[in-house]
């Protein structure tokens, strides 16, 4: 949120400026959980963690241990699948 406050007051009320202003940070941001890294897209670079609430404790998966890829994941769906994929299910 802090990240998105210092945009507006940089960049004013202006969409487009804002965006212009959070795709050319120079350096991460300082956030609470760690730096925050945005990539070409403004997507969040950094690592992903799932928190399952085990046996009376908090335990943390990360995308290695979930075997999740990182990057760009191509959607799944009919119009992107091929006639084989298709066929098999």
């Amino acid at each position: 949120m802090n990240m998105l406050i210092w945009a507006i007051q940089a960049a004013g009320l202006n969409r487009a400026k804002i965006r212009d202003v959070l795709a050319y940070l120079p350096e991460p941001w300082p956030g609470v959980t760690g730096d925050i890294q945005l990539s070409a897209c403004l997507d969040d670079v950094g690592d992903v963690c799932l928190a399952i609430f085990e046996r009376g404790d908090w335990r943390f998966y990360t995308r290695t241990e979930l075997a999740i890829p990182k990057g760009y994941i191509p959607p799944r769906d009919r119009l992107s699948r091929s006639a084989n994929e298709a066929a098999q299910k």
